[in-house]
């Protein structure tokens, strides 16, 4: 049979049980903060950086090192984050007809070569490869960030292209803004810190390019942190209503907060040249940018909601499933110690019961015979009890699989069978 791209996908993509479920939107939410603001940051320092090389190569330079030129770095940053996302948004829409997976498949080809000519910018200063690089990180991150506008409207799934969603309506447009303000503050955070935070990095008091390069910093941490709070509330505003929630409403109130403080300050280092307040300002820019990335989240946990339980109580079904099948071809396959279900009574049950006399429950002589002929029922009860004899107390589940209570039953009824004969005898 031939496979197309978008059937090897779904072949490879396994779907995830409940517990999986419950990390994936912290796990992506993380995710999308430290590959956007590292994806903007590459964008726009090499966009100053190209500007400036012809005129002043040094400050150039040190635009571009708004990001190490380590390969490393560019791999844990870009590539890594950008492979896991698209995996666990995979697993996120599984089994809808929303194709996202195959999408940042078919786009990523854009990303890696982006990114990885962004950084052979950074080691050779070839301008043909920063240039090409910051064509195609953003031919990538436009309709990336309309993959992700998409998770709102799951209503409209069946309907839409997922290579080039919605990049014309006015969402699109509007998700597209927000990623370019984030990357404008991002860059004005990292240019801080770089160049008078990180020790490694730190320019000297007497570096020509410093007062350029702090007063380009801070103006575009001014410039993102006053557009990125407009464009947040434009976004809110035409949110669907399946996608609005009171948690994403109450992140809204410190985002706005630390976006506004981070400007203010900025623009008073503009007017004082003391940059003390350097860290203070970068990590606010950072924090204002992990907290879109929190109202984004929740915004698609509401949107998601009904998807995730349906998904949820299919991973159960799928789980118990397939624990069964596990379970009765390990029992058929695998040989069982007769001393088995003695050893698992005398450690799970003895506590409670005996044969011939009440514990915490009834005797075994006087309960165990309507099971005989029937050690099925008897290892159903075993595995789910219920309470029967309104005398005694329920017995909680012992939580052993179906062959320990197949062995648990048998050794019962042998056993109730044997001491039957001794009495008679």
């Amino acid at each position: 049979m031939n496979l197309t791209p978008r059937l090897l996908l779904q072949k490879i993509m396994v779907l995830p049980d409940a517990h999986h479920l419950e990390m994936i939107q912290p796990m992506a939410g993380a995710l999308e903060f430290i590959f956007l603001a590292f994806l903007g940051i590459a964008i726009i320092s090499t966009v100053l950086a190209l500007a400036h090389q012809r005129s002043n190569p040094v400050l150039a330079r040190r635009f571009a090192l708004a990001i190490s030129g380590k390969l490393g770095v560019w791999i844990t940053f870009g590539l890594l984050p950008l492979l896991t996302l698209a995996i666990l948004l995979g697993q996120l829409v599984y089994g809808s007809r929303f194709g996202i997976l195959p999408a940042i498949v078919k786009l990523s080809p854009l990303a890696v070569f982006g990114l990885l000519a962004l950084w052979k910018y950074r080691r050779c200063e070839c301008r043909v490869a920063g240039t090409l690089g910051v064509l195609a990180t953003l031919g990538f991150a436009l309709p990336f960030v309309n993959l992700l506008e998409m998770l709102h409207w799951p209503e409209r799934w069946p309907f839409l292209n997922p290579l080039l969603p919605n990049i014309y309506d006015v969402q699109g447009v509007v998700r597209a803004l927000i990623f370019l303000a984030g990357a404008i503050l991002a860059t004005g955070g990292a240019l801080l810190f770089r160049g008078f935070v990180w020790s490694e990095s730190r320019m000297t008091a007497d570096a020509p390019e410093r007062n350029v390069i702090r007063i380009w910093a801070l103006s575009l941490t001014v410039l993102g942190a006053v557009a990125l709070p407009a464009l947040v509330v434009w976004d809110s505003a035409i949110l669907p209503v399946g996608a609005q929630s009171v948690p994403a409403l109450v992140v809204s109130a410190p985002l706005l907060v630390t976006l506004w403080l981070s400007a203010l300050l900025a623009l008073a280092m503009l007017w004082n040249p003391n940059l003390c307040r350097a860290a203070i300002i970068a990590f606010l820019a950072f924090a204002g940018l992990a907290f879109e990335t929190t109202r984004e989240n929740l915004i698609q946990t509401t949107a998601l909601a009904d998807k995730l339980i349906a998904l949820r109580m299919k991973a159960d079904t799928q789980f118990s499933k397939l624990q069964m099948d596990q379970e009765v071809r390990y029992s058929s396959n695998t040989p069982f110690d007769p001393k088995a279900g003695e050893k698992i009574y005398a450690e799970k049950c003895s506590a409670c019961h005996a044969f011939d006399r009440k514990v915490v429950g009834p005797a075994h002589k006087d309960v165990l015979p309507k099971y005989r002929g029937q050690s099925d029922k008897l290892q159903a009860f075993i595995l789910a009890p219920q309470k029967v004899d309104p005398a005694f107390p329920a017995m909680p589940a012992q939580g052993l699989s179906r062959r320990e209570a197949r062995a648990v039953a048998d050794y019962l009824l042998t056993r109730l069978e044997t001491e039957t004969k001794g009495g008679a005898q």
